[in-house]
């Protein structure tokens, strides 16, 4: 195979959203007999798979409370979280040539250079230890093939803990879920190991993997959203709420609130049914603004941010015949606010 054909690019570009992007450009638009090997690393962000629900996998509001964003990818696989000492790699090849224990061999190797001693297991995770370092993910096509995977450095594991800890027994969605499996860093057990370190060892091990005597790497730049029209459309997308939110497995979420069972049911990311179950009598005033305000829901997107929206809509429903200070539509608002913290 011509030297040509095997790439190698590291990317100096943070934004989880950007990244992926490229990363999409680089797999829809590289020749199908090419070989490529992508490197980069984000700002702290959870990462879930395209099957995934965000809000079984992930705790949302602390995310948002924190500023940190959420990205669903094109692959499938479970969610990670990310920051600066967590290092990706990606590996874009033909779809024959794709197999994952090889690609988590590769990268094994690369390990054994910088004198770690990891290995792969069944799951095809690399593990020192037999804890996970290294998770992974891959996506096919008729021609093509990738298998992207974390390395964890020296990432913030009490933020890992605190992003991907969630308990919703009540939500019941269709999507994958993860498989959690203990963690560590390699800085456990190297103090040298790097970002830098680890790019570098891992293309050397990709150029000895075909047979090259030297591989320079080509370096991506946050300039290549305007030079590039594929990262761009890849971004506009990762960044949608169709795809987002759009893309959420269909899910029912039984909510209990203080004097009532709110059921939701989600498709495409957006509430297609609610109804509520009284716990404790209410007056009839109150009980039928909720009755009105839960069929405010619908078609609106599953996020507290929406409940604005439906609120809205709701007060319009009303035209003028209960005014928004009136102690029933103080009380449904404040109800409102309970159910926000609660989605």
């Amino acid at each position: 195979m011509a030297a040509r054909d095997i790439r190698c690019f590291i990317s100096h570009i943070t934004d989880p959203f950007l990244n992926l992007a490229v990363e999409e450009w680089l797999f829809r638009t590289t020749p199908v007999h090419s070989h490529v090997l992508l490197l980069w690393r984000n700002t702290p962000t959870v990462v879930i798979g395209r099957n995934q629900n965000q809000w079984k996998e992930c705790n949302v509001h602390a995310l948002e409370a924190d500023n940190i964003p959420w990205v669903r990818r094109k692959s499938g696989g479970g969610t990670v979280y990310h920051d600066l000492g967590n290092s990706i790699y990606s590996i874009i090849e033909p779809r024959e040539s794709f197999t994952r224990r090889k690609n988590a061999e590769l990268v094994t190797r690369a390990l054994h250079h910088l004198d770690v001693p990891a290995a792969v297991n069944d799951r095809h995770d690399i593990v020192v230890d037999g804890r996970k370092v290294s998770g992974s993910a891959f996506k096919l096509t008729s021609r093509r093939a990738y298998h992207h995977g974390t390395m964890l450095i020296d990432a913030n594991l009490t933020s890992l803990r605190k992003y991907l800890k969630i308990d919703r027994p009540r939500l019941v969605t269709k999507g994958v879920p993860s498989v959690p499996s203990p963690v560590t860093n390699l800085r456990e057990f190297s103090m040298t190991v790097d970002h830098t370190g680890f790019c570098e060892a891992v293309v050397d091990e990709f150029r000895r993997a075909h047979d090259l005597g030297y591989l320079k790497p080509e370096v991506i730049d946050p300039s290549i959203v305007d030079t590039e029209p594929h990262v761009k459309a890849a971004l506009e997308e990762l960044t949608s709420d169709e795809w987002r939110l759009g893309q959420t497995p269909e899910f029912t979420h039984e909510i209990y609130l203080d004097q009532a069972i709110l059921n939701v049911h989600c498709r495409g990311g957006q509430v297609t049914a609610a109804s509520c179950q009284w716990t404790t009598l209410p007056d009839d005033l109150f009980a039928a603004g909720l009755e009105d305000f839960t069929q405010c829901l619908i078609g609106q997107w599953y996020h507290p941010k929406s409940l604005q929206g439906a609120w809205t809509r709701f007060v319009t429903m009303q035209n003028g015949a209960i005014q928004e200070t009136h102690p029933t539509m103080v009380e449904l608002r404040q109800f409102v606010h309970r159910l926000a913290a609660e989605l």
